[in-house]
């Protein structure tokens, strides 16, 4: 139990590093649109679909679903900035702003989680 808790812990330490640099070194440059938030969630979701297959086909490896899958991807994707993100459109009545924020998010996230799956199944 140990072991998985400091694989978590190192994982989502380094995941939340990268998150800080996507933010730090990309401010938004489309001020309607959090691009920030996307990317990181993007990056993560393709990370997690690439260890996602070598989990599904290797089972054994557990510390890739410990560290990269829990923690890494944990650390640099966020659901909760979504969240609030989502919430500041709806305070400030853009509700467009809103519904396209949320479907851009989510088929962003489903999109990169398959090709990260998709390429990784195609080299192995």
């Amino acid at each position: 139990m140990l072991i998985k808790l400091i694989l978590i812990f190192l994982g989502g330490g380094l995941g939340s590093c990268v998150r800080f640099l996507i933010v730090y070194l990309n401010p938004n440059m489309i001020k309607t649109l959090p691009i920030s938030t996307l990317i990181a969630n993007g990056l993560a979701s393709f990370v997690l679909g690439i260890y996602f297959y070598n989990f599904k086909t290797n089972p054994n490896e557990a510390w890739i679903k410990y560290f990269i899958m829990l923690g890494f991807c944990g650390g640099l994707s966020t659901f909760s900035t979504f969240s609030g993100e989502l919430m500041e459109y709806i305070w400030n009545h853009q509700f467009w702003h809103f519904f396209i924020y949320i479907i851009l998010s989510i088929s962003c996230c489903l999109i990169c989680f398959y090709f990260g799956f998709e390429i990784k199944r195609t080299l192995n």
